[in-house]
């Protein structure tokens, strides 16, 4: 696994995102402002000195996100919570999200037509407090991979996440060892990529988990020949707190800078 885009989770979501034309931003995205009163996030422009990637949401007459770049495709249950997410050009490779309780704290869910699998383990407040991943191996069980804790501040941030590798040669939950640490800091605004549950519905995305928006990420390393780095994030605001846009310096890549706007109808 590659810890240097690892590390860039905030960053990556826009690089794996369709450069699908979004109606209504222009071709010079220097502010956020298709509508400037709007609720639902529509979409967000990052550009950097060699790339410029759209992310477009799309909804239903109820405010629903039922899509992202029209490829990844959202299904509700009767209650209003996702039940299914597949992708337009691989139906057979649904992923399938099973809500455990009445509330919908418990997850879990299916990937690559149920060749992996992520299991999700939860806190006293129903937050996820480890994530384990899990791939068939040929002629054998399912096997643990790696897996993650997550801890969480006050008003429901995630301000710490380890990495761990497993040791196959001692039970779970707390083998092997720290391969990475990432820290973080936000600010009080609100995070309109966390508003929707279709939206953050994969904790891959560090950007999307928290109710504010993140604005540093320090990666550390365990290991003597790998510095750790730091990424910043400062944001321009609405008057109702939603960002408008946001500058990101990756230190991880060399303080290579990337800005984002944010487009909401």
């Amino acid at each position: 696994m590659h810890k240097q885009l690892l590390c860039l989770a905030f960053l990556l979501m826009m690089l794996l995102a369709c450069e699908k034309k979004l109606n209504g931003v222009p071709d010079d995205p220097s502010t956020g402002t298709v509508s400037p009163d709007g609720q639902l996030l529509a979409g967000m422009v990052t550009v950097s000195s060699t790339d410029s990637i759209v992310t477009s949401f799309q909804y239903d007459a109820s405010g629903r996100c039922i899509s992202e770049n029209y490829s990844t495709i959202f299904e509700y249950d009767a209650t209003g919570r996702v039940y299914k997410m597949y992708y337009a050009s691989q139906p057979g490779s649904a992923t399938y999200v099973f809500y455990q309780s009445a509330t919908g704290n418990k997850v879990s869910y299916t990937l690559h037509a149920g060749i992996d699998s992520t299991v999700f383990e939860y806190d006293s407040d129903g937050r996820v407090n480890k994530t384990l991943f899990y791939t068939v191996v040929s002629q054998g069980p399912r096997r643990l991979t790696v897996y993650h804790t997550w801890s969480y501040d006050s008003r429901g941030n995630i301000i710490k996440r380890q990495e761990y590798a497993p040791n196959y040669n001692t039970p779970l939950p707390d083998n092997g060892r720290v391969t990475i640490t990432y820290l973080f800091d936000y600010d009080s605004a609100v995070n309109p990529l966390f508003a929707n549950n279709a939206i953050n519905y994969e904790l891959r995305w560090l950007d999307r988990i928290s109710p504010n928006n993140m604005t540093r990420q320090v990666n550390i390393y365990p290991f003597p020949t790998a510095l750790s780095d730091t990424n910043w994030i400062s944001y321009k605001y609405r008057t109702d707190g939603k960002p408008v846009s946001a500058a990101i310096v990756a230190g991880s890549q060399a303080n290579k800078t990337f800005k984002t706007s944010y487009y909401y109808k």
